[in-house]
């Protein structure tokens, strides 16, 4: 400690910081590894660079790790042929927190032997301290290649450590680990196993346990000779994907990338539909072979809900505690080119072999076709053999064309804008003859005009959706207009009667001849029902309820009729009704029961109001049916049929 003084003549002292050694100890590996059998993977990858490191030096050493169990003394031993370690190799290494011998290698060996330094994993300086997560004490006996010395170090997580000379016959590396109370599960061949093939399953070396193994596969696919590795050979792909996880692919792609980052591996797209809620792609990481992070949703981009595999790269940065990698510029350029991968294989599929790339439609439409509304080139390739809903199944776009309304007019492609529209209109268009797509959400319908303007052949895009009349609706032939029109104004009048405003009712003639009425919306409409569903709401903030309120009394001033019932001319009961209309028993009872059958095909519109509307007429139809005779128990009403002077109907 030294003292000086400050410019105002008071003394200042300056001295060093002191550490506590067996806090820091303690803190560091009892925090920062998330999972106590870390300490597998840190002290099999001292074993791995110890090796690689007396590699390098030697020629021909055959590396091999062991790992031995002793129930009775409680202990696991990491034996390995590497490097070893002398005297001073421990004081600076062992005895030193942050000091690691793999970096300081690593920086030498990367001039001169660039593949000696790349398959280094060490980084921290820290491994070891992993095992005091599961220790009370570690003793490493250890004699280093060329010496003829051999050593003995051992601590119990404090700031006093111990070191003697100890003869080894071979150079190399032995951990013993003393396992803490509690800890007795570990010393099992089959936890330690499963601890290997979760961490250590691509260590280049055989890593045997208790005589037994190797326990780890050593080598993936990728990691073979180039004439080796054809690639359209991908059994040995799928084999190591399903020995690593229980998702079946039914595509796997290989991944070999040079640049701008490394990276090998294997990615499979799933045999089995993937949902859109929460869902994403995952890997595995492993960086320089060692397992680093299970199931990463991050680095495969968002749209590749349907894709699993296995990624390793040594140009990913693992963090401190080696669970997880940073999200650096590495992280992010290696999701492009993985990206970039996946599209290039899907857009082979879709040019060359379309059977296989339907079939991976069928289970995965949304996600693909969310791909093609957002990249362009893939779309280009797949617009032709991309499906979609339709009313006739699963079909791509070609098939949906058709005809126009006359010669004169080109092909047109129609689709439903929602589901509603879908279960209003699907059995029309397809009594019409007319394929339309469904387009519920508005990547879809991007989708769609993007496919048309893509062509040249003048294609059109229809809606057929609740806001307006469509070429599914025809005029009426059977009867003279005015009769139609006394008869409209007749039913608009039974229905007003009932207590509902704002509808129009009109005849018109469509198939199939079974649906005896649909009702059609204005867009103003729709939002009035939106907004009143919305004020009514009891978990709604009363200030935001009553402000939907006033929009909704604002819209309702100002805007015409928005509710059309349109009557099937072809429906038997319509033919009926519309050759003898002076013979309805109850209009009010019958057009209720008609609006409602329309209001089934689109149960948004039976809102509080319609059902209390509807509901006396209706009872009055049903005690009718009762009856058996066509009549109520009570005087039926008259309406009269004929229009009032000065109405405007609205048509």
């Amino acid at each position: 400690m030294s003292t000086t003084i400050d410019e105002t003549g008071g003394p200042v002292e300056r001295f060093e910081m002191r550490a506590n050694f067996d806090g820091l100890v303690q803190l560091l590996a009892k925090n920062l590894y998330p999972e106590p059998n870390v300490f597998v993977r840190e002290l099999v990858q001292n074993a791995h660079d110890g090796i690689r490191r007396r590699q390098q030096v030697e020629s021909g050493v055959q590396g091999r790790i062991d790992i031995a169990i002793s129930r009775a003394a409680r202990t696991i031993t990491f034996h390995d042929n590497g490097i070893g370690l002398d005297r001073d190799d421990i004081h600076e290494l062992l005895s030193v927190i942050g000091a690691t011998g793999t970096g300081d290698a690593r920086v030498l060996f990367e001039q001169n032997d660039p593949d000696t330094a790349a398959g280094l994993i060490g980084q921290f300086g820290i491994g070891t301290l992993a095992a005091f997560v599961v220790a009370d004490r570690i003793t490493v006996h250890t004699r280093k290649a060329g010496s003829d010395a051999g050593w003995l170090w051992e601590n119990g997580g404090s700031t006093e450590c111990m070191l003697r000379a100890a003869p080894r016959e071979t150079a190399g590396t032995s951990v013993t680990v003393h396992l803490s109370a509690g800890r007795s599960f570990m010393l099992s061949p089959s936890w330690l196993g499963g601890a290997i093939v979760k961490y250590c399953d691509l260590i280049p070396f055989p890593i045997h346990i208790d005589g037994a193994g190797p326990a780890n596969a050593m080598h993936a696919p990728w990691h073979a000779a180039g004439a080796a590795r054809p690639a359209a050979d991908n059994q040995a792909y799928r084999a190591f994907l399903a020995r690593r996880s229980r998702d079946d692919v039914e595509e796997v792609i290989p991944v070999e990338i040079d640049g701008p980052v490394r990276a090998r591996g294997a990615l499979g797209v799933c045999s089995y539909r993937i949902p859109d809620v929460s869902a994403a792609g995952v890997v595995d990481i492993y960086v320089r072979r060692m397992f680093v992070r299970g199931r990463e949703p991050e680095l495969l981009p968002a749209w590749a809900k349907f894709v699993r595999g296995v990624i390793d790269s040594p140009d990913l940065t693992p963090t401190a505690a080696r669970d997880n990698v940073r999200r650096d510029d590495a992280f992010r350029a290696l999701t492009t080119a993985l990206g970039e991968l996946i599209v290039g294989r899907l857009i082979r599929m879709a040019t060359a072999e379309p059977p296989k790339f339907r079939n991976l439609c069928t289970k995965h439409h949304h996600h693909l076709n969310g791909l093609a509304a957002t990249h362009a080139t893939f779309f280009q390739a797949a617009r032709d053999v991309l499906l979609f809903r339709t009313s006739k199944g699963m079909l791509p776009l070609t098939d949906c064309i058709g005809e126009g309304e006359s010669a004169q007019h080109a092909p047109c492609l129609h689709y439903f804008p929602s589901d509603q529209d879908a279960r209003q209109y699907h059995a029309l268009a397809d009594a019409r003859g007319v394929t339309a797509v469904h387009a519920a959400n508005v990547l879809e319908e991007e989708l769609l005009v993007q496919y048309v303007q893509a062509r040249s052949d003048g294609l059109r895009l229809i809606r057929l959706d609740m806001s307006r009349e469509s070429i599914l609706f025809g005029a009426p032939s059977t009867q003279p207009r005015d009769r139609i029109r006394r008869f409209e104004r007749s039913a608009e009048l039974a229905l007003r009667g009932t207590g509902m405003r704002g509808l129009t009712v009109v005849v018109r003639s469509f198939d199939p001849a079974a649906v005896p009425a649909v009702i059609l919306v204005s867009a103003a409409t729709a939002t009035d029902m939106q907004l009143a569903q919305l004020a009514g709401q009891p978990w709604l903030a009363e200030s935001l309820q009553s402000l939907a309120q006033e929009m909704l009394e604002s819209g309702r001033a100002q805007a015409s009729p928005g509710l059309r019932l349109l009557l099937n001319e072809r429906h038997a009961l319509i033919r009926r009704l519309l050759a003898s209309p002076r013979t309805i028993a109850d209009p009010r009872a019958t057009f209720s029961g008609l609006f409602l059958t329309a209001c089934l095909r689109s149960p948004g519109l039976l809102s509080h109001d319609v059902a209390d509307a509807l509901h006396v007429p209706l009872a009055r139809l049903i005690e009718s049916a009762a009856a058996g005779n066509g009549q109520t128990g009570t005087a039926p009403e008259s309406i009269e049929l004929e229009e009032p002077a000065g109405h405007v109907a609205h048509r």
